[in-house]
């Protein structure tokens, strides 16, 4: 019994791992399981980010001009402040931010309108073709 014991301790204090745990499929799944989760989010990503574009190219060429240039969505300049964008336009920095707030406003209620159409659509089954 003490031979048994002695050789458990050092079997759990050594470095290598298949001896610890015996389950080396199950650890290198999980690094490429991680690796897809990440391949996966920077598909979602692209994905939102021109969903995002597109429902922000439906806004009035101002609020357009607004959210794009305070969030830095024009990937060729960079973010402004809000008392810039208002010395740009010639407004005030507290008007800028109530344009600002209608036309996330305004995004907000695309982007559900665009969702619940989508699920609409899902959830729709498709009409079969009628040959006349």
């Amino acid at each position: 019994m003490k031979n048994f014991a002695r050789d458990r301790a050092e079997q759990l204090t050594r470095r290598d791992t298949r001896v610890l745990t015996g389950q080396e499929e199950v650890l290198s799944s999980v690094g490429s399981r991680e690796a897809t989760d990440a391949i996966a989010d920077t598909i979602d990503a692209a994905h939102l980010q021109s969903d995002l574009l597109s429902v922000i190219d439906e806004l009035p060429a101002r609020e357009r001009e607004l959210v794009t240039s305070h969030y830095g969505l024009d990937q060729t300049k960079p973010a402004l402040s809000l008392s810039e964008i208002g010395d740009k336009m010639g407004i005030t920095k507290a008007r800028v931010r109530q344009l600002e707030a209608r036309a996330l406003r305004k995004l907000r209620l695309l982007l559900e309108s665009r969702r619940d159409n989508l699920q609409k659509a899902a959830a729709t089954p498709p009409r079969p073709a009628v040959n006349i």
